[in-house]
């Protein structure tokens, strides 16, 4: 919606359609998901190791994978985890997201988006299914930015491709919209060796206005209602 692809109307609904068609998949085994503290290059090698179907679906740091897949496998491999001293957490979640658990949610999902007026973004961000940036010009709009938005609930979350991508294009303040601060975490894990200014401007703990204005303070804003209008 910032970037202009969808209006304020169309991401609600869409977000909307989203939860329902992921929540309404029906199959016999709804999947695990984990997080695990681990080194990717270790998450990885141990989920080749294991006979069955689990991917690293959500790609949030070089220090931190969320696992999902089936539901045996997914089990075996949080041991696996264990044994090698990995902190490995499940998740409380209905089904096993951004796996091909929910891809039958995928095409009912496409067909409501193309029901939507989908424009081409007016500034560059980037898609989480492969951590390149949507396409910005071309003949249809709805198409091009389809290719990339549409499978996305059944597809591994490249977020530390998305950072490196930005990165390469010259970002070097990241600000994380929203409580708490996790991606501001990933975003120092990731860029852990380059300048780069990790931002987050909700932290609970700290109260909003205390984290919005400390937020302002590292661009030398010195006026909240300036910032608030830029």
């Amino acid at each position: 919606m910032s970037a202009g692809i969808l209006d304020m109307d169309g991401a609600l609904r869409a977000s909307a359609a989203r939860g329902t068609e992921m929540g309404s998949v029906v199959i016999d085994d709804k999947g695990l998901m984990a997080s695990v503290m681990a080194p990717y290059d270790d998450v990885a090698s141990i989920l080749e190791s294991i006979d069955g179907y689990v991917i690293a679906a959500n790609k949030n740091s070089p220090k931190m994978t969320v696992i999902a897949g089936e539901t045996e496998p997914v089990q075996q491999a949080m041991v696996l985890f264990e044994e090698k001293g990995f902190q490995c957490v499940p998740l409380a979640t209905s089904h096993a997201f951004h796996s091909r658990i929910v891809a039958p949610a995928n095409e009912p999902l496409r067909r409501f988006l193309e029901s939507l007026e989908i424009r081409w973004p007016s500034i560059p961000i980037t898609a989480n299914v492969d951590g390149s940036f949507y396409p910005m010009e071309g003949e249809d709009s709805k198409a091009g930015i389809l290719g990339k938005l549409a499978p996305q609930m059944a597809s591994a979350v490249e977020w530390t491709t998305q950072i490196e991508t930005m990165y390469a294009a010259g970002a070097r303040a990241f600000i994380e919209v929203g409580p708490k601060r996790a991606l501001t975490m990933f975003a120092v894990q990731i860029l852990e060796d380059q300048p780069h200014l990790p931002i987050m401007s909700n932290h609970p703990k700290q109260g909003g206005i205390a984290t919005f204005l400390s937020c302002t303070w590292n661009f030398g804003i010195s006026r909240p209602s300036t910032s608030m209008a830029s």
